[in-house]
């Protein structure tokens, strides 16, 4: 599949393709991409296997848009694809958020850290289309990373150095907000986030919904690369997740599991 544009998104970079086959994405699935020339030029051959990508944006007509972060050997070539070059990808895979409920009574609450801006953006995107109100609280390391968070000026928007919004995390935006009436709370980001999301819900007995990222070598969960601990038992984010209601959740780590349990 040809790629259609590509820019720049803070230090992230955007990849859109055109698939006028493309069943409907929700925010929070994932695709698995890889690059169709040069994937395994690397050292020792690598990348071997595709990357799990959440999606930013959908147009609703086959244009989707992923958000990549190269830090590794797979998205960094991915980071690297310009506009014509060509993309395999398999997907939308996964389970993303739940739709809201048309008796819902609580304002949707988005939360996100770093590269996990994409699948509640796309969240974002689609609340907004519906005439839906809902808080947007980004989270980012310092100013190059928060560049990302521009083309949304409604969003709350915290670094750790104070650099652009107010210094420090997410946790005080998503007080003010559970402290402003009921609310549903959303949210992607890097593990310590994440948990202090979770346990902040869990006090004030917040619903929740997390996307969670894991290892993805299949997406489809015949590896079991994928695993994580919830009170049910050990589920498998490509297709059991990677959205989890955090009633069910434990806890939230780097490794999948939660110690003691």
């Amino acid at each position: 599949m040809s790629i259609v544009e590509t820019r720049s998104l803070g230090l992230y970079q955007v990849i859109k393709v055109q698939d006028d086959q493309a069943p409907e994405v929700r925010p929070g699935q994932f695709h698995m991409l890889s690059a169709t020339v040069g994937w395994g030029g690397e050292g020792g051959g690598r990348p071997w296997l595709a990357r799990a990508i959440s999606f930013l944006s959908s147009d609703g007509n086959g244009g989707i848009e992923f958000l990549v972060d190269g830090i590794g050997p797979g998205t960094r070539q991915l980071a690297l694809l310009k506009q014509g070059d060509q993309l395999d990808l398999v997907g939308p895979l996964g389970n993303g958020f739940p739709e809201l409920a048309a008796s819902e009574e609580t304002t949707p609450c988005l939360v996100a850290g770093g590269i996990g801006i994409a699948p509640i953006l796309a969240l974002s995107q689609q609340l907004a289309l519906a005439g839906t109100e809902h808080d947007l609280i980004l989270g980012f390391r310092n100013a190059e990373f928060a560049d990302a968070a521009a083309a949304w000026p409604d969003a709350t928007v915290a670094t750790d150095d104070g650099s652009v919004g107010e210094q420090g995390t997410v946790m005080a935006p998503l007080a003010r907000a559970l402290d402003a009436g009921p609310r549903t709370v959303y949210a992607c980001g890097p593990p310590l986030m994440l948990e202090a999301v979770r346990s902040r819900c869990e006090e004030s007995d917040t619903p929740a919904w997390f996307a969670l990222e894991a290892p993805m070598a299949c997406g489809f969960g015949a590896c079991f690369g994928c695993a994580v601990e919830t009170k049910n038992g050990i589920v498998r984010l490509c297709v059991d997740g990677p959205v989890i209601s955090g009633s069910v959740l434990a806890g939230i780590t780097s490794t999948g599991r939660v110690d003691g349990q």
